[in-house]
């Protein structure tokens, strides 16, 4: 996740509260609040062995 140039790496995406994406950073144990209009790029990115219940 890049925002306003810096680069998030390692965090995780729990939602969307209004406009700001919520994010939980582990190294850290905290969430972080970032506005929708200060990302410019979302990548997200399933962690090898998830495995989906969808279509079951």
């Amino acid at each position: 996740m890049s925002i306003s140039g810096e680069t998030l790496g390692g965090v995780n995406l729990v939602g969307r509260l209004g406009d700001s994406y919520v994010l939980w950073d582990p190294a850290r144990k905290t969430t972080i609040l970032v506005p929708v209009a200060d990302v410019r790029k979302l990548e997200i990115a399933q962690a090898a062995g998830a495995v989906s219940d969808a279509g079951r």
